[in-house]
Formats: C-alpha cells, sequence, structure tokens
C-alpha cells in the first residue's frame, strides 16, 4: 500500500493440491488456521481487507469461520484488499461466471460468445442443457 498498490491477489491453494499426500494437506490447513488467528488483527490494524476466493464448501467448519471472522474483522478496512484465493481453480471460475450469466438472464450473450470465440458452432449446448 505504501508504493501505490491497492489491490493484493495471491494463490494460497489450488484445487488440485487436494490431491497431494493427506498429511500434507491436513498441515497446511493448520498452518492456515494458525496465520489467521495469528495475523488478523495486525492486518485490520494496517487498514487490509480480506477476502477469500474460492469454493468453501468442503471446507472445514473452523476454516469457513475464520474466513468469515476475518472478513468481518476487516470490512472497513480501505488502505489494501488483499485477496486469498483458496481452493480455487480455472474450472471452478468458469462455472461460477456461467452461473452468474444464467441468473441475470445474460446466458444467450455469454454462449452467442463462446460460438463466436470457439469452433463450436452448431455443437455448443443450449440453455435447456443446463437447467
Amino acid at each position: 500500500a505504501e508504493r501505490g498498490v491497492k489491490v493484493l491477489t495471491v494463490f494460497a491453494f489450488s484445487s488440485e493440491n487436494w490431491e497431494r499426500p493427506a498429511d500434507e494437506v491436513s498441515g497446511l490447513m493448520e498452518l492456515l488456521a494458525k496465520a489467521l488467528a495469528r495475523e488478523v488483527a495486525q492486518l485490520s490494524k494496517d487498514g487490509i481487507q480480506i477476502h477469500f476466493i474460492g469454493e468453501r464448501t468442503s471446507l472445514s467448519d473452523s476454516l469457513k469461520r475464520g474466513f468469515e471472522q476475518a472478513e468481518t474483522a476487516t470490512a472497513h478496512n480501505s488502505k489494501l484488499i488483499f485477496n486469498i484465493c483458496f481452493n480455487y481453480g480455472g474450472r471452478w471460475d468458469i462455472v461460477q461466471a456461467a452461473s452468474k450469466l444464467r441468473r441475470f438472464s445474460l446466458w444467450s450473450i455469454f454462449s452467442d460468445a463462446i460460438k463466436f470465440m470457439t469452433c463450436s458452432v452448431g455443437i455448443f449446448p443450449t440453455k435447456s442443457s443446463f437447467a
């Protein structure tokens, strides 16, 4: 923030990391929980707003609570926005975007854009395929 950076995004744990050995994943989750407990108060004091980006449903309840508490505790800050991509992957991002497009009735624009940018003309699924 001192150098003019307003938004910082880090990729901390991709969805592909679940394929690592169970003890390694468990250790990483423990490390994250400890870091949250240790660092959030100082980050908030420093004016940093925290956001966790990624799929949360498969995370432990305690980790989900930690994410929510960190986001709530720092929500009023504006010196730096710190995005932490956790349990995130490109496929997840595309699914989220398509879901939002469907909710906002933008599916036809999205599917037309895909048809235009790819060779899928005539084979791209229709909206009813995803209902």
